[in-house]
């Protein structure tokens, strides 16, 4: 009795090491994987510390604890496949662990740093979490990058190595070289089994009815408290899962609540005759020039800065200038869409990376062309990025001139390709050969050099963005001079219109109506009169104005208003940011974050529900449009 007692107790010692190995390795993987997540939050905050402003020390802690939920998600999913593996081991005779993981380990340990260091360093620029849209620049990394100082690349590349290097380290020592059969591995699989549920509730988000997404872990009305919190691995691969699923997207009302406040908003402005005409050529030839970031703050026409854009300010006083435009979105992608074929770009996702329903959208250079136009588009830089010549070429544009059809030299004069000096040339050439042509000719132009990094050849501001823009607004006043001499010069029609706004890091959150403000100008010989037009409108507005002007049925423009015909009476514009929507009109301004599901910001708590139930009709309709084409 005495052998067959020691025997058992040795049988069961000899499972209880088994299974505390295995325990062990599991829980400790975890262990280790939180505690980088975790280290990531104060870093990321540290790096992006003017941003900061007016915030406590104990915004670090509120930040780790409430980002908590998403660290145990991605540490849970990561955790799965060697606790699968760690089930397996039960019943093998003898498997060597480290060698089958460390391939996984470095795998995952590459990407999460890849992930952070790229979430850490694009966040000042882009104002938002790493997300699925970093895949749409992955087809064009030089364009993806020209905004990131060389210096900053290399220094990023060396810290993602480095880091890469010694957090794979980590799990692979952690992990037993070898894991033997246990001696009961049915009873240890059982054992084991509770991990299992432990793992399913971290990736779930716990045993409420709501499960883990981005907003769980929103908690303050600072959105940089709110991103900080947000995990860079949980918001890449979460915003992966809803790319492409727009009929399920922005779900806010039943289908008749949805056309009804759609149809109140957007059935204005659809009459073909405006009431008011300011373009006096039949058929005039058409500049339309698309300014880079050039945000409203920057004309003091528009109650911004002085002196930055003299030549911009100048056609305002003496064109037709509509003070209150807003643009649609933050991206260039975005805008182009936006303002070429009257479509508002949409929080989540980019319709110009999709072929498919690019073709099936209005446009104004198809318009044009079936009215007897001849169509082309200037752009200094690689004009493939996120599918822009794919776009062009499905909307109607014949022509395109891109950097590769300038002189060499020119070509890598800026880090996005050709500075607006030579493209700004290049456009007056064309314009002027166009317009000694009998056909008519609509020539669009999208600028370049007020991006980052904001590095131009020219010095009259110490602050580089301020410096960049005053350098395009220069370049079009030498444009403007020299098509003014043209004998033609009262059958041109030029546009000067912003892609998008701009917001300082150290400024706003991005989400506010003053990062989207933009300026919209009329100018040019065919210009008959001197207007400042105040109404509420959108940057998608503009297909339906020009058309509108020159007499050409719009109707096809679903999201795009006549803003100068009798029946636009209801004024308003809205604008949409990652997974957000800012909506104005003359009650005041609210936005709304999707995520966290509050309103992040409002001028006026009157009418605030009127406000938000008209952006989310707009945002719900977008979604069901582009899910139909």
């Amino acid at each position: 009795l005495h052998c067959f007692g020691r025997y058992f107790r040795l049988k069961y010692l000899i499972f209880i090491g088994y299974m505390r190995v295995r325990f062990r390795f599991i829980v400790c993987l975890f262990l280790l994987l939180l505690a980088f997540f975790v280290l990531q939050k104060p870093i990321f905050m540290l790096y992006n510390f003017p941003l900061l402003a007016g915030e406590s020390a104990g915004s670090f802690l509120d930040v780790l604890v409430h980002g908590l939920s998403h660290d145990l998600a991605i540490c849970a999913y990561l955790s799965a496949i060697p606790f699968l593996f760690l089930l397996f081991t039960t019943h093998c005779k003898s498997i060597p662990l480290r060698k089958i993981l460390t391939p996984y380990f470095i795998i995952i340990c590459v990407a999460l740093a890849a992930i952070f260091i790229g979430d850490t360093a694009l966040y000042p620029y882009w104002k938002f979490k790493l997300d699925a849209t970093i895949f749409t620049f992955l087809a064009t990394p030089k364009q993806a990058v020209a905004s990131v100082p060389v210096y900053q690349l290399i220094l990023g590349i060396l810290l993602w190595v480095l880091l890469a290097f010694s957090l794979s380290l980590v799990p692979i020592k952690t992990t037993p070289r070898k894991l033997t059969r246990c001696s009961h591995p049915w009873t240890s699989m059982l054992l084991l089994l509770p991990l299992s549920g432990l793992l399913f509730l971290c990736i779930r988000g716990g045993v409420g009815k709501s499960t883990n997404n981005i907003g769980t872990v929103y908690f303050s009305d600072n959105q940089f408290l709110n991103h900080s919190a947000v995990n860079p691995a949980f918001s890449l691969f979460y915003s992966s899962l809803k790319q492409d699923n727009f009929k399920n997207e922005c779900k806010f009302f039943d289908e008749e609540t949805r056309s009804a406040r759609f149809d109140s908003l957007y059935s204005q402005g659809k009459t073909l005759a405006p009431s008011l005409q300011f373009i006096k050529a039949k058929k005039p030839d058409i500049l339309l020039i698309i300014m880079e970031s050039f945000s409203g703050k920057f004309l003091s026409s528009l109650g911004g800065m002085k002196d930055v854009t003299p030549n911009l300010d100048s056609l305002a006083a003496t064109g037709v200038s509509f003070t209150n435009c807003y643009a649609n979105s933050f991206r260039t992608d975005r805008g182009l869409v936006s303002i070429l074929s009257g479509y508002p770009g949409m929080p989540n996702a980019t319709i110009m990376k999709m072929p498919n329903k690019c073709a099936s959208l209005p446009s104004i250079a198809s318009s044009l062309s079936r009215n007897g136009y001849n169509t082309q588009f200037v752009y200094g830089g690689d004009i493939n990025f996120t599918n822009m010549s794919g776009y062009f070429l499905s909307t109607g544009f014949k022509t395109l001139v891109s950097e590769n059809d300038f002189p060499y030299h020119e070509r890598h004069t800026n880090a996005w390709g050709v500075n607006d000096e030579f493209t700004f040339k290049k456009v007056g050439e064309m314009v002027e050969k166009s317009l000694a042509d009998t056909v008519p000719t609509l020539t669009s132009f999208l600028t370049l050099s007020s991006h980052d990094p904001f590095e131009v050849p020219y010095r009259k501001f110490d602050d580089k963005v301020q410096n960049c823009v005053s350098y395009t607004d220069h370049q079009l006043g030498l444009l403007m001079a020299k098509l003014r001499k043209s004998p033609h010069w009262n059958n041109l029609l030029v546009v000067c219109i912003a892609d998008h706004g701009y917001c300082y890091a150290n400024e706003t959150n991005g989400q506010e109506p003053v990062s989207f403000k933009i300026p919209m100008i009329f100018t040019g010989g065919a210009v008959d009169k001197h207007l400042s037009i105040d109404k509420i409108i959108n940057q998608s507005d503009f297909a339906a104005i020009l058309l509108g002007q020159l007499g050409i049925a719009h109707d096809d423009f679903a999201f795009s208003r006549d803003v100068l015909s009798k029946d636009y009476i209801k004024p308003f514009a809205m604008y949409s940011f990652i997974d957000g929507f800012g909506f104005i009109d003359n009650t005041g301004t609210s936005v709304f974050d999707n995520r966290s599901q509050n309103v992040v910001y409002c001028n006026n708590a009157d009418s605030v529900e009127h406000r938000l139930n008209s952006g989310k009709a707009i945002i719900q309709s977008m979604y069901k449009d582009i899910s139909e084409r």
